[in-house]
């Protein structure tokens, strides 16, 4: 089976996507502040891109990224919704968000026994509601949540916790959620991802225990490999190899606890549920769209029509599936643009 490895033209790309980053979407705003977690207080982060050339109207997103992921992710992804013709004109911002220990948000410090290692998803859903209504509240308001894999479940979450107090989404303020390759909620039982074993070396202490991982490295290729991948012999997308993740702060620190809820490791906390019918749109005001990509390994598109008719309450138009050799589960880092050609109507989607 063929594998990708380094080489000199590869290296070279790797150079050149590296420079261009640096420089593209650059960031007008960096803006920090306070949120509540369990045992204490987190300073969090947001990078706000602005672009020229929308409508006065144009909308604002505000990204969650996923499981070990930072702010910084986004990049690539706010280029091409800025230069896209289906976008250029109606994304007027785009507000990155680096959950707590990831990217610009510093390791917390908490009141113990809490330590940055026990938070959950559930702070993630706590975070995202917190930053929503900052925004909101300083004239950033988001119209648009957008989220990927673990960042689309803290979306899931999110909408569950504001009705279950009451609330929705949209009476904060955001009617429409994008959620590209997310982690299914856990009514969706079909998503059963196998236990990894994590080695000592990925480990870190600072504050409490968290872990970093190597991207697109050997224990998490599957965010880049394609469906051809085995155990042994991961099938890794070019594109990925053209990004030097660790240089470009695109790989943040996850807690122990977050990373072993994920997957199922701890019994008495299981992921986050979301009833059916959370994103009713006559009913609680926000439209759902879902995105599934054919090579995706990790929450593979044969399980997002489920969940994303679960979330709606009933089948809907808003599903869509990328189908190409390099859709994988991250392809909104590695070919952006790609990904945007093939949704149609994306535009409608803000």
């Amino acid at each position: 089976m063929k594998t990708w490895k380094h080489n000199p033209v590869v290296a070279l790309v790797s150079a050149l996507v590296v420079s261009l980053l640096a420089t593209a979407a650059s960031a007008q705003q960096q803006i920090q502040f306070n949120i509540a977690v369990t045992g204490g207080s987190a300073a969090v982060h947001v990078t706000v891109y602005e672009n020229p050339d929308a409508r006065v109207t144009g909308a604002t997103v505000l990204a969650v990224h996923g499981f070990t992921e930072t702010a910084k992710d986004w990049q690539p992804l706010t280029q091409a919704l800025f230069a896209h013709p289906a976008t250029k004109n109606r994304v007027k911002r785009m507000i990155a968000l680096d959950l707590p220990g990831h990217g610009l948000s510093p390791i917390p410090t908490l009141t113990a026994p809490a330590n940055f290692g026990s938070l959950s998803i559930y702070d993630n859903v706590a975070v995202v509601i917190q930053a929503v209504d900052y925004l909101r509240a300083h004239g950033l308001g988001a119209r648009v949540l957008m989220g990927h894999s673990m960042g689309g479940l803290a979306i899931q979450a999110v909408q569950e916790k504001l009705l279950h107090d009451g609330s929705s989404l949209a009476q904060h303020g955001v009617y429409r959620a994008i959620l590209l390759a997310p982690v299914p909620v856990a009514n969706i039982t079909a998503w059963a991802p196998a236990a990894t074993t994590i080695p000592a070396s990925y480990y870190r202490f600072d504050n409490g225990t968290y872990i970093v991982l190597d991207t697109p490295g050997e224990l998490f290729s599957g965010a880049y490999s394609t469906t051809a991948s085995t155990p042994t012999a991961p099938v890794i997308t070019p594109a990925a190899f053209a990004f030097d993740f660790a240089a470009l702060g695109m790989i943040g620190a996850e807690p122990s606890v977050t990373t072993l809820q994920l997957v199922g490791a701890i019994p008495t906390l299981p992921r986050p549920s979301a009833r059916e019918g959370a994103f009713a749109p006559l009913k609680n005001g926000t439209l759902l769209t879902i995105i599934g990509f054919s090579e995706d390994v990790l929450t593979p598109a044969a399980l997002q029509p489920a969940l994303y008719q679960h979330l709606l309450g009933r089948q809907g138009l808003m599903y869509q599936e990328v189908v190409a050799p390099d859709a994988v589960h991250s392809m909104f880092i590695t070919n952006p643009q790609g990904m945007l050609d093939q949704l149609f109507g994306f535009s409608d989607m803000f």
